[in-house]
């Protein structure tokens, strides 16, 4: 990955906490050789349909972008983007951390997972690491109810309809807040 300014790494963050995939997937079958295997793999991906924003990633980031099929024709091509390497994908975790407001969790958990030793035969102690990193990211990335994450000191409201809203700590433009103007 090529050096970028900070904007640069906040608006990857940006992409990758509304429009990425940080996970962590399972492998297991018969390789052509016939040998069993049974392994682990990372996914960073940032998804999106705008093609310029996949080449000024390349550009800025390096790695490489995909386009995938479109099953209806009434759709818009979508797009892949994905760091490769794991020097390239360290890079890109320590460039997004400080940025990330949803998915920094994940991120320090690739983070882990990268810079385990890379083997080349089985290691029960590596495998071991790495199916509890695996299980770690699957209960954050799971369907159904949120888990909270990154949470701020909140507070909670309840609106005329008994509606229950949360608003952080830096909460304004109410009625009863004084109106500034610009002088004369």
């Amino acid at each position: 990955m090529k050096p970028t300014q900070n904007v640069d790494w906040s608006y990857l963050a940006a992409l990758v906490d509304g429009e990425g995939t940080l996970s962590l997937y399972h492998h297991e079958g018969v390789s052509s050789s016939g040998s069993n295997y049974d392994s682990t793999a990372c996914r960073m991906s940032i998804y999106n349909t705008f093609e310029p924003i996949m080449k000024w990633l390349v550009q800025t980031f390096g790695g490489v972008y995909y386009a995938k099929s479109r099953r209806n024709p009434k759709h818009k091509i979508e797009y892949d983007w994905r760091p490769k390497g794991r020097k390239n994908q360290e890079n890109f975790l320590l460039g997004i951390l400080p940025y990330l407001k949803i998915k920094r969790e994940q991120a320090l958990i690739l983070l882990e997972y990268v810079r385990l030793p890379h083997n080349n035969g089985f290691d029960a102690t590596l495998a071991a690491k790495r199916k509890e990193l695996l299980i770690k990211i699957q209960k954050l990335n799971q369907r159904g109810e949120s888990v909270t994450t990154n949470t701020l000191n909140k507070v909670l409201l309840m609106d005329n309809g008994g509606t229950l809203k949360i608003e952080s700590e830096l909460m304004g433009d109410y009625e009863s807040d004084p109106v500034v103007t610009q002088g004369s």
